[in-house]
């Protein structure tokens, strides 16, 4: 529905980029609906992944935040609900690391998921790109995106400027399930040559 709506809005001649990790096992769906439909999947490393959704949940749960009520109507439940925020945020203690438990294994349902779906996508309907190349080598990676999505040509340089990977510190309760984290991811990590 948000799509139509945004379609409508900009006009159906504009490319519609929709960027959405939370909810990115459901791209068969979308290619359903949406046949013409072309996808960009930019993979992290699963530490990353894990780090920076704890990082997330924390804001959106600690704090009322205009991205909260878009990610999601629960997460304004939330916002609302000063019992429940109080609960979750006991989820997310670092020292009983029951929410990142909880929170990995999601995440590794979900890409159990695209491991599986991919195979049931035509191969012209998507890329698979590694954060990592996007940040490293910024404009050989854009001009395979660039080549994916049958753009005109443009000077890929220029996206070296925007495209910067961020100086991240691992919160304590990754590092320490990070042998875990690794371990759930595993079939993850060999498919995308993850270390």
């Amino acid at each position: 529905e948000i799509c139509k709506k945004i379609q409508l809005v900009k006009g159906e001649k504009n490319r519609l980029l929709l960027k959405n990790p939370w909810d990115f096992p459901n791209f068969l769906f979308i290619k359903e609906k949406i046949p013409q439909s072309k996808f960009i999947f930019i993979h992290r490393h699963p530490l990353d992944i894990m780090n920076s959704s704890m990082n997330a949940l924390r804001v959106i749960i600690n704090k009322e935040t205009v991205y909260s009520e878009i990610f999601s109507p629960f997460a304004k439940k939330i916002d609302e609900n000063p019992l429940l925020q109080w609960f979750l945020q006991s989820l997310l203690i670092p020292q009983l690391p029951v929410g990142l438990s909880l929170l990995i294994e999601n995440r590794v349902r979900y890409t159990k998921k695209f491991l599986t779906d991919i195979k049931k996508l035509d191969k012209k309907s998507f890329i698979n790109i590694k954060y990592e190349d996007l940040c490293n080598h910024t404009s050989s990676t854009m001009k395979k995106v660039f080549n994916h999505l049958q753009l005109d040509s443009v000077d890929f340089k220029q996206f070296e400027d925007f495209i910067q990977p961020r100086n991240l510190s691992y919160l304590p309760e990754i590092y320490n399930m990070k042998p875990y984290i690794l371990n759930r991811f595993k079939k993850y990590c060999t498919f995308f040559n993850y270390q």
